[in-house]
């Protein structure tokens, strides 16, 4: 076989080193053709994976680092979803042990407006005439303004009671009358009347309603008048 020179293009055999013609090393020639024919390595597979695989990067769903945004929207959702819970608690148990209209306390505010005490000539009921017998009655009086805490608590329904003392000894206890007026206030008088002379120093007001129970009671001062002369 041969090949020709580079330089020249003389013909020269295959195991050549020097060009015959003009001298040109074979040699150094054919290590270049070698080198500049050698081909790129041809990439790895295991290295275009590796490739890829820097490209793409999956998250991991169990990965806490990327799951922390939602774990903190969460926290404040339920935080929020507490507070209100508890408010409605709150609300809640207000309202039940919050009275209702008909659960509000009964109670009256008594205010004595007129105590009055005097003297009368006895009258005998038993004769046609009602003749006088000429002996001395003596007749006290009491008059009272009642103030209901609810304005639907007809006191007319209700009882009162009056108690006259001398000092600390009870007198006596009489039933006394409440009178409702065409503006809707209240007034409970009472009175008795007797023929021993007695000294009365204070007078008690009690209102009870209709299952007992005592929802008013004052106890006030008694100014007494002429006991000593006959008013009528």
């Amino acid at each position: 076989m041969t090949k020709k020179c580079p330089k020249c293009g003389a013909q020269l055999e295959d195991i050549a080193k020097f060009c015959t013609k003009c001298g040109c090393s074979l040699t150094e020639i054919n290590s270049k053709d070698k080198i500049e024919a050698t081909p790129f390595p041809k990439e790895n597979n295991n290295s275009k994976s590796t490739k890829n695989n820097s490209k793409k990067i999956k998250i991991d769903p169990t990965n806490k680092q990327s799951q922390e945004p939602d774990s903190g929207i969460n926290a404040k959702t339920v935080g929020i979803v507490g507070l209100i819970a508890i408010g409605v608690i709150i609300i809640v148990a207000a309202m039940t042990f919050m009275p209702s209209g008909s659960d509000v306390a009964e109670e009256v505010t008594i205010s004595v407006t007129q105590t009055e005490s005097y003297a009368t000539n006895e009258v005998n009921y038993t004769t046609a005439n009602l003749t006088e017998t000429g002996n001395l009655e003596y007749w006290y009086y009491v008059n009272a303004n009642l103030y209901p805490s609810d304005l639907s608590m007809d006191l007319e329904e209700y009882d009162a009671k009056i108690t006259f003392y001398s000092g600390s000894e009870v007198i006596t206890a009489v039933e006394a009358y409440i009178y409702k007026y065409d503006d809707g206030t209240f007034d409970v008088t009472g009175s008795y009347t007797t023929k021993e002379l007695a000294n009365v120093t204070d007078v008690q007001i009690e209102v009870i309603n209709p299952t007992g129970d005592i929802v008013g009671s004052q106890k006030s001062q008694f100014t007494m008048g002429d006991m000593t002369t006959a008013r009528f």
